[in-house]
């Protein structure tokens, strides 16, 4: 014997955003909170050093933070003896060493930088600096006599 029985739709009240935050057309809207702005330095060096402080703090306590998730995988890996939770404390360890790479290449970095501002006079913008060539134009001859002449001028000092 078939079931004839029909099923009513059910009814649902629709709500809107104003229902559901239990909001009505009289209230008052609420005011905006404005938070300061930090304030940017005007020298591009400011920029360098306060981002790589921050970068180092960053990466300082991801290996922190590393450093005890790897002692917990490792006790949990050791426990278990699953391959999964094995699997996962050597991967950690491997974040943890490339995160340790990365904080001695922001220093490598960060010295490159003061090496190229001490030898260019400290004419450095970003990742360019500015390079004066000088040329000569003329004969190898003439060249000859001027650096002939440039020799003479040198005193030894022995």
């Amino acid at each position: 014997m078939a079931n004839n029985t029909t099923q009513q739709p059910t009814q649902t009240k629709r709500q809107t955003v104003n229902d559901i935050l239990n909001l009505n057309a009289n209230s008052a809207p609420v005011p905006a909170t404005v938070e300061p702005v930090e304030t940017l330095p005007v020298n591009p060096d400011e920029f360098a050093d306060k981002d790589f402080i921050d970068a180092r703090s960053n990466i300082r306590k991801t290996i922190q933070t590393l450093e005890n998730v790897i002692r917990t995988a490792a006790q949990v890996a050791a426990e278990s003896g699953e391959p999964r939770a094995i699997e996962v404390a050597n991967q950690t360890l491997k974040t943890m060493i490339d995160a340790s790479d990365k904080l001695v290449s922001i220093h490598k970095t960060r010295n490159e930088i003061a090496r190229l501002k001490g030898m260019l006079g400290g004419d450095v913008q970003g990742d360019t600096f500015n390079q004066q060539n000088n040329i000569f134009v003329g004969t190898a001859s003439e060249l000859k006599a001027l650096l002939k002449k440039e020799k003479e001028k040198v005193i030894d000092h022995e």
